[in-house]
């Protein structure tokens, strides 16, 4: 079985798949089909966008270097030497115990701000927050990034589907303070 075969027997069953998804969906009450209806179109017009792009082509063109695609680089750079790994210290067994806790109460907050706080805010200070605590943007850059981020998931979910997203605990109780 030629390689393309195997690609378009691949793309075949995502096709199939796409179909089923629409043809269940159309069970579906209107508000509930807007989400899986227009991912299943637009999956099947990326298979079939696939399916013409593997077969239009010679297959010398389909044959790719995933990692050479992903990271730019040439089969030169793999000349260069290879360099000895620095020595890796152990971690003492209680470091990775201590690491768990972290990401244990660190899950626990998130979860609490959005019980008590709601999707909206806590949205916004966790992206702000990864972008600029993780150092892939400035603070300045990371505040607009979540603000544009928090904005465009109140229109998606709040306004375009229609579903209660300022849902929390302090809510009410600020409501009625104000």
């Amino acid at each position: 079985m030629s390689r393309r075969l195997q690609e378009n027997i691949v793309v075949l069953v995502f096709l199939a798949l796409f179909a089923s998804i629409i043809v269940v969906s159309l069970g579906y009450g209107p508000r509930a089909r807007m989400v899986p209806l227009p991912i299943a179109a637009f999956g099947i017009l990326l298979a079939l966008g696939q399916l013409a792009w593997q077969n239009l082509r010679s297959e010398s063109e389909l044959q790719i270097d995933m990692l050479q695609f992903l990271t730019g680089r040439s089969d030169a750079a793999e000349d260069v030497p290879d360099r000895q790994p620095a020595p890796v210290a152990e971690k003492p067994a209680g470091s990775q115990f201590s690491r768990e806790v972290c990401v244990t109460a660190l899950v626990a907050a998130i979860v609490a701000a959005f019980l008590l706080a709601g999707a909206l805010p806590t949205s916004f200070v966790l992206c702000a927050g990864y972008f600029g605590v993780s150092r892939q943007y400035g603070w300045l850059r990371a505040t607009l990034t979540a603000l544009v981020f928090t904005v465009v998931i109140w229109l998606l979910f709040g306004q375009v589907l229609g579903i209660p997203i300022e849902r929390s605990l302090l809510g009410p109780m600020l409501a009625r303070a104000f």
